[in-house]
């Protein structure tokens, strides 16, 4: 009888734990917000540096901060305001949807214009501190991205610190 009792408990046991490692990897596919078995980007508005989470079982396994082009440049002050730009999990090649999820691109995007267009560091630092305002004055990266549209259409024998400061209008 003890041992029937026995085979019993490993039974469950085996059983409870099969299933918490498949809910690992099946929940997100139900809920892919859900920080269950996930990779998530954030970006901090104050000065473009971004930190990436690991997390299995909604624990931080692993935490790593990247300096971005614009963080580099940028003397953060205020304390970091992070915001998720992407949330990913397993068997789901995209990320969902968060306000900021163009941020990452756009400041790749500035640094890409940076070298095509030959900015001097004054001018840099302008577009920069320009594209961290848009982000922290708008409830998503929209504005952001308006800026950089016209910053793309400017003329690269215009690009200049005072043509930059001409383009930046936050409201």
């Amino acid at each position: 009888m003890r041992h029937k009792k026995k085979k019993s408990l490993i039974f469950i046991a085996a059983t409870a734990i099969g299933v918490a490692a498949m809910a690992n990897y099946v929940l997100p596919f139900f809920n892919p917000a859900s920080e269950i078995n996930c990779l998530t980007v954030d970006l901090d508005l104050n000065s473009g540096k971004l930190k990436t989470t690991r997390k299995v079982c909604w624990i931080a396994v692993s935490t790593s901060y990247t300096e971005t082009a614009i963080s580099e440049l940028i003397q953060q002050a205020e304390p970091a305001d992070w915001q998720r730009i992407q949330t990913l999990t397993p068997g789901r090649p995209e990320s969902i949807s968060h306000p900021y999820s163009g941020a990452k691109c756009q400041a790749r995007s500035l640094a890409t214009l940076w070298k095509k267009h030959n900015f001097c560091e004054q001018s840099k630092t302008i577009s920069a501190k320009a594209l961290v305002d848009y982000w922290q004055a708008s409830p998503d990266s929209s504005m952001a991205g308006s800026f950089l549209d016209k910053l793309y259409a400017t003329p690269a024998h215009a690009i200049n610190p005072k043509t930059i400061a001409s383009l930046v209008v936050i409201e």
